[in-house]
């Protein structure tokens, strides 16, 4: 379910002209892949005291790339310039 709609996120965030958000959705995807990785060999290989700290490690640098996404992307909104309808006056 997560992976899902983090792909469908990922997907909307690449059809903006941003060139800053497309670097934070690979990163964003990239961190969600290892961190896929990291769970299935947790579950697969009984919980290796190795793998549990990267597997922390890379679900808050997750977090942390969604959230800096989430500024991007309300910065990026912010910037772009809405037109001006003219008012009109009865």
């Amino acid at each position: 379910m997560l992976l899902i709609l983090n792909i469908y996120v990922a997907y909307q965030l690449y059809q903006l002209p941003s060139r800053r958000i497309h670097t934070l959705t690979t990163a964003m995807l990239g961190f969600l892949g290892l961190e896929i990785l990291a769970g299935i060999i947790l579950a697969y290989f009984a919980v290796p005291a190795a793998v549990q700290p990267v597997h922390l490690t890379v679900a808050t640098l997750l977090f942390g790339g969604q959230f800096l996404l989430l500024v991007a992307y309300h910065r990026r909104a912010k910037s772009v310039v809405k037109p001006a309808y003219p008012h009109v006056v009865a």
